[in-house]
């Protein structure tokens, strides 16, 4: 893409995004959380609390706490009385707050890791779900 600041690589699940710009030095990183785009979806800043409700209570250190879909919907059931589809996890992924870390199970258990889990501690709080 040809004189513009930014490229992608066409992958739709695409987590960077690399800095073209003249006389600049390209970088790769995450692209940044999008909380405006979750502002007023309640379901996913629920699946966003009960995330970070999950690996806050791990006893690993924080570079290694990893997540899945079965380990957070018992959160998510317990304080919202419903459950939610695993398809949650992987819009918060394409939103930044979430990266898929790898997968087991013949690849049906995806494991994730929270990008950046100050900045959702925060915005929970804002939220009101801490």
């Amino acid at each position: 893409m040809h004189g513009t600041p930014f490229s992608f690589d066409g992958n739709s699940f695409c987590d960077y995004i690399v800095c073209t710009m003249p006389n600049y030095k390209p970088t790769l990183g995450v692209i940044t959380m999008a909380a405006n785009e979750i502002e007023h979806d309640l379901e996913l800043k629920r699946i966003l609390w009960a995330c970070y409700q999950y690996w806050h209570a791990e006893s690993l250190p924080a570079h290694e706490r990893i997540i899945c879909y079965n380990w957070v919907l018992g959160l998510y059931e317990d304080r919202f009385g419903t459950k939610f589809h695993q398809s949650g996890l992987r819009r918060l992924t394409k939103l930044g707050f979430l990266k898929q870390d790898h997968t087991s199970r013949g690849g049906h258990r995806r494991y994730y890791k929270i990008v950046d889990p100050n900045r959702v501690a925060n915005l929970l709080s804002k939220w009101n779900l801490n």
